[in-house]
């Protein structure tokens, strides 16, 4: 079907609102306790009736989870895009038409840019009509609470439709480590386990965001948090259709393709030597990024206490600008000597990092050490109990969970620490006691 051109002025956008309902507008502007994406077992936990429920809309059913969004769908068959249109978006186009059509839509008109000054026009036109998407529509008048359905209902409705797992198909280039945690379909549905919910003390959220930078092609709709198990058995019941790639053959498949020659390990070990002559990392754990300022990721760069700065090759522009911004705010005496690096290069640099000085799970499990001890002269407890009562505190079942949490998530979970104590102390309350209290309450 042939992209055509459109008049982007705003009788346009008032004309396709007339003429069909939006399908695709994002509710990310408005309160949270609007917000259908959220999982309402986290932010309600006090109301028994809405554990384990969804907040859906019956209106921007095809609503992204990150904005802005590649492209609106209206409900008479009105796709506007913002595609390249110097590159042959076809695929795109397909993958697009093949999910409208599990969700029951036919494209009837397409709408795009058609050179290149164009394209960013038609992106601010997308935002504009998300903007009067949110004038137009009252979201109390369409947001309803849906319980979460029982495993077997789930699995069966995510099947339906033939649709297909994409993080458990052979065809989709997915690493399948993430079949955990994550589910992405090809209707768009984006299932996450619970576990990795912000509410989660201990699981790193911005895993998901990372997976889904790693993976800019796909398209996902508003995610919905589900317990793991939901999350197996979808990988279970998929490995009875033909496009299922057992995980350990993916494995197989994407294990790294770089042979390092002698020379090139021993041009890295000499780097690494240079680059440890006295310094110490202060990036082992988050630094404390200000409201507002973007938050980096932990394998997109290392920062030394002498300002040696080292960001990822693989890290996109103008990501790494404010990466650098949010350091100079965060360390504003630190004088930041800016170096790129091969991605893997920041890997390798953490490993030999981790020799030398104490790794983000140490500090962490020191934090639950030191919460133990203040646990036991406060509630008169034996040390094995408190290191059990610490644990399950944060969010483990036990100590031996506490013990196994990666590095990754240590780092997250000691950010967390920090904000928990810093508003206690701003509330005038004891930072243990209160989390004791809260803990107590919790599991009533």
């Amino acid at each position: 079907m042939k992209t055509l051109s459109l008049d982007l002025t705003l009788a346009t956008i008032q004309k396709l609102f007339q003429e069909g309902k939006c399908l695709t507008f994002s509710y990310q502007h408005i309160p949270a306790q609007l917000n259908y994406e959220m999982n309402l077992e986290y932010e309600f936990k006090q109301k028994y009736h809405l554990k384990k429920a969804w907040s859906l809309s019956n209106l921007a059913t095809l609503a992204f989870d990150t904005y802005s969004q590649p492209f609106h769908f209206f409900s008479n068959g009105v796709l506007i895009h913002n595609f390249d249109p110097t590159k042959d978006n076809t695929p795109k186009l397909k993958k697009i038409e093949r999910m409208l059509e599990l969700h029951g839509y036919k494209i009837k008109e397409i709408y795009g840019p058609q050179t290149p000054f164009e394209y960013f026009i038609y992106d601010s036109f997308l935002r504009q009509i998300n903007d009067f998407a949110l004038l137009e529509y009252i979201p109390e008048t369409h947001l309803e609470v849906i319980k979460l359905p029982d495993k077997k209902t789930f699995v069966q409705n995510c099947f339906a439709k033939g649709q297909v797992l994409l993080t458990s198909s052979k065809h989709s280039g997915i690493d399948p480590k993430v079949r955990d945690y994550i589910a992405l379909l090809d209707d768009g549905s984006f299932y996450v386990s619970e576990d990795y919910s912000p509410k989660n003390p201990i699981k790193n959220p911005s895993i998901i965001s990372h997976f889904m930078r790693e993976y800019p092609n796909f398209y996902y709709l508003k995610r919905r948090y589900v317990p793991q198990d939901y999350l197996s058995a979808l990988d279970e019941k998929a490995k009875s259709f033909d496009w299922y790639l057992p995980a350990q053959t993916a494995v197989d498949l994407k294990t790294s393709e770089r042979e390092f020659s002698e020379t090139a390990l021993k041009e890295a070990g000499d780097y690494m030597q240079t680059l440890f002559n006295g310094r110490k990392c202060i990036s082992i754990t988050n630094p404390p990024i200000k409201e507002g300022d973007y938050k980096p990721e932990h394998d997109t760069y290392v920062l030394f206490d002498d300002g040696k700065l080292l960001i990822s090759t693989a890290l996109p522009n103008p990501a790494d600008r404010f990466l650098i911004q949010s350091i100079e705010h965060c360390f504003q005496n630190l004088k930041l000597d800016v170096e790129y690096v091969d991605s893997y290069y920041i890997d390798l640099i953490y490993q030999e990092v981790a020799k030398v000085q104490k790794t983000a799970k140490e500090i962490y499990i020191e934090i639950l050490k030191q919460k133990a001890r203040a646990l036991k002269k406060m509630l008169q407890i034996p040390h094995h109990e408190a290191l059990e009562l610490s644990a399950q505190i944060v969010g483990f079942k036990s100590w031996k969970d506490a013990l196994s949490i990666n590095e990754d998530n240590a780092r997250y979970a000691i950010e967390r620490e920090n904000e928990k104590k810093k508003y206690a102390l701003e509330k005038g309350k004891n930072p243990i006691e209160r989390e004791y209290r809260l803990h107590l309450n919790n599991k009533c």
